[in-house]
């Protein structure tokens, strides 16, 4: 069972110079959340689409653990990728 994320406590962690990532890391409780609630959003698809679109579906799944490595990334970066074409 995962805490519920606490912002204010990790801007006070962040205050105090303490470690944000890794084990026992403010951060890493959300990044653990996120992820289930990821999870959670494709089962809730798989419900809805995967009669109609298994094969899409499928490939998700199948491919999750390269698809949800992108959300670890930051948003800026994740912008920056999607809208700069690779050369």
């Amino acid at each position: 069972m995962t805490t519920q994320f606490d912002f204010q406590e990790a801007v006070q962690a962040l205050q105090a110079g303490k470690n944000l990532n890794g084990k026992g890391g403010v951060l890493t409780s959300l990044s653990k959340q996120l992820s289930k609630a990821a999870e959670l959003t494709l089962d809730e698809l798989d419900a809805k689409w995967g009669g109609s679109y298994p094969l899409v579906i499928n490939s998700w799944r199948n491919k999750w653990h390269h698809l949800s490595a992108y959300f670890k990334y930051p948003e800026h970066i994740r912008l920056w990728e999607q809208t700069h074409p690779q050369l």
